[in-house]
C-alpha cells in the first residue's frame, strides 16, 4: 500500500485517511481514519494460566466479538514461537505476553529487521519482575532472564502494562508506554448478583498460585498470624484453589481443591457456595504493582473480598491494615446483611472497569493501541 504524502497547508486534508483495507503507516504525522477500517493482533502466549488468560486470551476474545461502525479487529493467540517474519506481514500488532528468553527475543529481533512490515512490536507484561520477592518461587528463573526482558521491552515500539505503578517502574525502558488494566468477560459470569448462601459456617476462599507461599517462617501473603490463627482451631471453613501455605497443607483444617483451568474455574467457585473471598498480601514492592484482579473476580462472582490495603487494593471498601483488622472484618461478614452491603460497596467502586464488554472498554482499548503504535484517531460523527 503507498504511503499517502501531503503538501504543507493542508491540515484538513492530511489529516483524514479513507481506508478500507487496513492501517497506513505513514511516517510521524498524525492520521485521521474516516472509514471501515480492520485492525489485526497476534499475542504470543508465555504462559496459558492466568496471565496469559488476562492478557492474551480473553482480550483477543474480545477485540473478535467487538461491533462498532468504524473498528473491526481480527485477533489470534499462539502459545508458541513463530519466527518466519513472514508469519507476521498483514499483522498490525504482535503482542508478546511476558516473553522472557532468547527465543522470543529473537523473534522479536528477527521481525524487526525486516524493512516495510506494517506491524508494531509490543511487549505486556504485567508483573514488577525486577522486585519479585524471595519467597515467590520465580524469583530464582527471572533472575536468569531479566535480561531478556529489559532487551525486549527496549526493542518493542509499545509496552503495555496493567498497572499504573508498572507504567512508572518501566518508563526507563521504553519511553512509549501505557496501562491496559485487567478486566474480565462477561460472558463467563453473567451480570454480577449477590452469592446468598445458605451456610452455617462462614466460607472463605482463597484462589491463587504457590507462587505467593513461603516455606515456614520465610514471608509470604499468608502473614505468620492469620496462619497461627487457622492453625489454632476458628469457627470458618477455609478453602485454597491451587496454591496453599506449607503449614495449611497436612492435616483437614482446610479444604484444598487443586489447580483448575481459568475458563473452569469460575464454575467451580460457584460450585463452591463462598461467603467471602480472601486476598492477603505481603506490603512490599512487588506486590504494590499488582493488579487488582481478585477483587474482580469476587465483586462478579457476588463475593465480597477481604483484601490488604496495599497496592491494586489500596483504596477499595473495608481493606485492611493488619490481621486483626482482617479478623475482625470476617467476623463481622458473619452477617448477611453486612455481607451484602460491603459487595455492594465494592461492586460499585469497581464499576465500569469490571468487564471487557461494558462502557466500550474493548472499543477503548483498539483505539488505545492505534494511538499509542500508530498515531492514529478516529474520526466519529
Amino acid at each position: 500500500m503507498n504511503k499517502r504524502k501531503f503538501k504543507r497547508g493542508q491540515k484538513d486534508k492530511r489529516r483524514v485517511v479513507k481506508n478500507t483495507e487496513g492501517i497506513i503507516l505513514d511516517g510521524s504525522e498524525p492520521i485521521i481514519l474516516d472509514q471501515q477500517t480492520i485492525i489485526s493482533f497476534i499475542y504470543h502466549l508465555r504462559d496459558t494460566a492466568g496471565c496469559g488468560h488476562y492478557r492474551a486470551i480473553l482480550p483477543a476474545l474480545q477485540l473478535n466479538n467487538m461491533v462498532d461502525k468504524m473498528l473491526k479487529a481480527n485477533a489470534y493467540y499462539i502459545d508458541r514461537c513463530t519466527p518466519h517474519p513472514a508469519f507476521y506481514k498483514d499483522v498490525n500488532f504482535v503482542i508478546f505476553q511476558r516473553g522472557d528468553n532468547e527465543q522470543y527475543f529473537k523473534v522479536m529481533k528477527g521481525i524487526r529487521a525486516v524493512t516495510g512490515l506494517n506491524t508494531r512490536l509490543v511487549y505486556d507484561i504485567d508483573d514488577d519482575l525486577g522486585s519479585l520477592p524471595p519467597y515467590n518461587y520465580a524469583n530464582d528463573f527471572f533472575k536468569k532472564t531479566w535480561k531478556y526482558i529489559e532487551n525486549m521491552m527496549r526493542v518493542s515500539d509499545l509496552v503495555t502494562v496493567s498497572t499504573e505503578p508498572l507504567r512508572e517502574k518501566y518508563r526507563k525502558y521504553n519511553d512509549n508506554i501505557i496501562c491496559v488494566p485487567n478486566r474480565l468477560s462477561k460472558f463467563l459470569f453473567g451480570d454480577p448478583v449477590f452469592n446468598h448462601t445458605g451456610n452455617d459456617t462462614l466460607k472463605i476462599l482463597y484462589a491463587g498460585s504457590d507462587n505467593h507461599f513461603a516455606e515456614k517462617g520465610k514471608g509470604g501473603d499468608f502473614p505468620e498470624d492469620l496462619i497461627r490463627f487457622i492453625l489454632e482451631g476458628d469457627n470458618y471453613d477455609w478453602n485454597f484453589i491451587g496454591g496453599c501455605p506449607g503449614e495449611l497443607r497436612e492435616g483437614d483444617l482446610v479444604t484444598r481443591h487443586g489447580w483448575k483451568s481459568m475458563l473452569g474455574l469460575y464454575d467451580y467457585i460457584r460450585s463452591l457456595d463462598v461467603d467471602v473471598y480472601i486476598a492477603p498480601l505481603e506490603k512490599n514492592e512487588f506486590n504494590r504493582s499488582k493488579s487488582n484482579i481478585k477483587a474482580l473476580e469476587a465483586i462478579a462472582l457476588g463475593i465480597p473480598i477481604v483484601a490488604t490495603k496495599w497496592g491494586p487494593y489500596e483504596d477499595i471498601p473495608y481493606a485492611c491494615n493488619t490481621t486483626g483488622e482482617m479478623l475482625e472484618l470476617l467476623e463481622e461478614l458473619k452477617n448477611f446483611g453486612f455481607r451484602y452491603k460491603v459487595w455492594e460497596e465494592q461492586c460499585e467502586y469497581i464499576g465500569d472497569d469490571l468487564f471487557w464488554e461494558e462502557n466500550d472498554n474493548t472499543l477503548k482499548y483498539c483505539e488505545q493501541m492505534l494511538k499509542a503504535g500508530f498515531n492514529i484517531e478516529m474520526k466519529r460523527d
